[in-house]
């Protein structure tokens, strides 16, 4: 991801430099737009450097430990900005210096979700997703899919991801398909307590327009912490939001007879609540394991001993060329 990280920072400073001009006044940002883009740049950079040779999580659960919140806070404000503006480059968009495809959707996830819709163009309401990620790609694949400009108002109808806007505790519907994201989404933010979706910039192509958006955000998220803040959590992190979710997460696992686990390795990070999720699964009868063959294996110990007590059927898959589903579907 740093290398990555970097490279945004040049395709911005290449094609999209915002002016130095104010922002709106409405916003209270004392700054210029390219003052602001120039500190999202050094806090790149500072990110980088202060994780070192460690992850960024790690990074971030040291600074949580040690009760630094206003630079976690800072930390999830460049992530989450980072994750937008990459979501948002278009597919062909190519810093020829080091070759980097920007945001490119991974092309698995169109045929997923072909795989998974109905006859009457709904998914299928047996699934249930529950993810760590923070990106949108299953969102953004949706609404390729469907040819829609605009996500808002389609998770709500749709997509059932969970948290959702507007809403931030809901019970999830086990009658329909829905996505629970226990990690948060770069996309949402808090403000004055509230959760809501700035979509648009995550998942249109990239403008000037858009970098401004995320750059105004960044800004604000690192010095208006206590109006606004990037919704990014930790496994770590305890708020009455992942709780909630977490539970959610649970109450789906209780009725899964099938799970089918694509390309998660079950970091240590996450290890706790991913027992507490499998745990749950007391009608569980089959275990799908997409992965390579060495991940797969430690998968597959690390769940038999999880479930020490059940008689289950493992079935593992090493081609990675597109998401596993079962063949009955």
């Amino acid at each position: 991801m740093k290398p990555r990280m970097r490279s945004i920072i040049r395709l911005l400073h290449t094609l999209y430099s915002l002016p130095d001009d104010p922002f709106p006044s409405q916003y209270h940002i004392s700054v210029t737009k390219k003052r602001a883009q120039e500190e999202f740049y050094e806090g790149i950079e500072w990110l980088i450097k202060s994780s070192g040779n460690n992850s960024i999580d790690s990074y971030a659960k040291k600074l949580f430990h040690t009760q630094e919140l206003r630079t976690l806070n800072k930390l999830k404000a460049i992530l989450s900005c980072y994750l937008q503006l990459e979501q948002s480059v278009d597919e062909h968009e190519v810093i020829n210096a080091l070759e980097f495809h920007f945001g490119e959707l991974d092309y698995r996830y169109g045929h997923f979700i072909a795989r998974i819709i109905d006859s009457s163009g709904h998914i299928k309401p047996e699934f249930k997703i529950i993810s760590w990620n923070y990106d949108i790609q299953l969102e953004k694949a949706y609404m390729t899919f469907f040819n829609r400009n605009d996500l808002s108002d389609f998770l709500l109808e749709e997509l059932h991801s969970y948290p959702i806007p507007g809403r931030k505790l809901v019970d999830v519907n086990l009658d329909q398909f829905n996505i629970i994201r226990l990690n948060g989404t770069a996309g949402y933010h808090l403000h004055n307590g509230d959760l809501y979706a700035v979509f648009n910039p995550s998942v249109s192509s990239i403008s000037l327009y858009n970098v401004g958006e995320i750059i105004r955000n960044y800004y604000l998220y690192v010095h208006q912490p206590e109006f606004i803040r990037p919704f990014i959590n930790f496994a770590w992190e305890n708020n009455n939001i992942s709780e909630h979710y977490i539970k959610q997460a649970i109450r789906v696992g209780s009725s899964t007879k099938e799970l089918i686990i694509i390309g998660y390795s079950f970091p240590d990070f996450n290890r706790e609540i991913d027992k507490k999720i499998i745990s749950s699964m007391s009608t569980l009868e089959r275990i799908y394991i997409q992965n390579t063959e060495s991940e797969a294996k430690k998968i597959k110990r690390l769940l038999q001993d999880i479930l020490r007590n059940k008689e289950l059927e493992f079935i593992i898959d090493n081609n990675l060329d597109q998401f596993l589903l079962p063949t009955t579907i």
